[in-house]
C-alpha cells in the first residue's frame, strides 16, 4: 500500500493504475498503518483486499476507531461451496 500517495499527490495526478495500487491492502501491517480521518468513510469503498480475512480485520479496526461494533453478516458461496463475497 503506498501511503504516500496522500502526502503529496492528489488522486486526479494519478493514473488508473497507480490510484488502484495505492488502495490496495496485502497484509496485516498495510491495515495498521492507516489513519482513520474524519473523511476516511470517502475513501472506504475505494480499498481492495487480497482476502476475505484481511478485509474483515480491516473493517474490525475500523469499528473499533469509530466506536462501533462489526460482525459477519452474510456470505455468499460458488457451486463448489467456497466463500467468494462477504457483507460486514
Amino acid at each position: 500500500m503506498n501511503l504516500l500517495r496522500e502526502r503529496f499527490f492528489s488522486e486526479s495526478d494519478m493514473s488508473e493504475d497507480i490510484l488502484e495500487a495505492a488502495y490496495a491492502v496485502d497484509s496485516v501491517q498495510d491495515i495498521t498503518t492507516l489513519k482513520f480521518s474524519e473523511n476516511f468513510a470517502e475513501k472506504i469503498g475505494k480499498y481492495h483486499f487480497s482476502t476475505l480475512q484481511l478485509a474483515f480485520d480491516f473493517y474490525m479496526k475500523y469499528s473499533k476507531s469509530k466506536s462501533f461494533s462489526a460482525r459477519k453478516s452474510k456470505t455468499f458461496k460458488n457451486s463448489t461451496g467456497e466463500i467468494y463475497k462477504q457483507k460486514y
